[in-house]
């Protein structure tokens, strides 16, 4: 029990739906409430939780939407160019509406989150998670501000757009956004970057097998469990190379 601050994009006006964090709307029902500025709250539905990323989406009514809020452009097919000048935007530690700026430093797989991130020195404080990361140049959000390693200094961690972006397809075309189970656990070795090495199955009708090295997926190279469940998330039938 509680309350607490963060952001949100709106990337759908004509159906009132907002991405945001799972952290901030809350994992199991909570009440969730919408603020554009200056306006009145409104409560929000939350009609999605992803089980890999930390990934939300809410949905308010569409009447309720100011005519100056804009829908945010996601780069959906965008290539992260280590360097490339960003801004974080947020409400860090209640200071409302705020923006930090930063480069890209590097995108890699985040064991210990599970999940693909973009890494940036651009400030993400408790309140900007959920809100976007921008490309300066192109004006187009490639990230969701989700998190900060504590104990390191402008060590700062974004959910990749084009991982968020197969799923609001999915939502938009009224299919389950929801990630394929493929009964596997991987071993990770941060030192090689081998991230797709199949350690157990989990399921006698799988597949695989212990051993198995994972390397495409619909013809898609892949080297990272969120770039395998995006190449294959919402087909039933799925091409995967060993």
């Amino acid at each position: 029990r509680g309350s607490g601050k963060g952001t949100g994009i709106l990337f759908d006006k004509e159906h009132g739906y907002i991405l945001s964090n799972a952290h901030v709307t809350g994992k199991s029902p909570a009440k969730n409430e919408v603020n554009f500025k200056e306006q009145e709250a409104v409560e929000a539905e939350q009609i999605y939780i992803d089980p890999l990323l930390d990934i939300s989406i809410l949905q308010i009514p569409s009447d309720t939407i100011p005519d100056f809020a804009m829908e945010a452009s996601l780069a959906c097919q965008t290539k992260y160019k280590q360097g490339r000048t960003v801004l974080a935007f947020g409400h860090p530690e209640g200071q409302d509406f705020t923006a930090s700026r930063g480069i890209i430093s590097g995108i890699r797989y985040e064991r210990t989150a599970g999940y693909e991130a973009i890494q940036t020195d651009a400030s993400i404080n408790p309140g900007n998670s959920g809100g976007p990361l921008i490309d300066v140049e192109t004006g187009q959000v490639i990230g969701i501000n989700t998190y900060r390693k504590k104990k390191a200094k402008q060590l700062n961690f974004a959910i990749p757009s084009t991982h968020i972006c197969k799923i609001i397809e999915l939502l938009q075309s009224d299919q389950n956004p929801s990630p394929p189970n493929l009964n596997v656990i991987f071993s990770s070795n941060e030192r090689s970057g081998e991230y797709l090495l199949i350690s157990e199955v989990l399921n006698n009708l799988s597949p695989f097998k212990t051993g198995d090295k994972i390397y495409e997926a619909n013809e898609i190279p892949v080297s990272n469990p969120s770039q395998l469940i995006t190449a294959i998330r919402g087909l039933e039938k799925t091409k995967i190379a060993v």
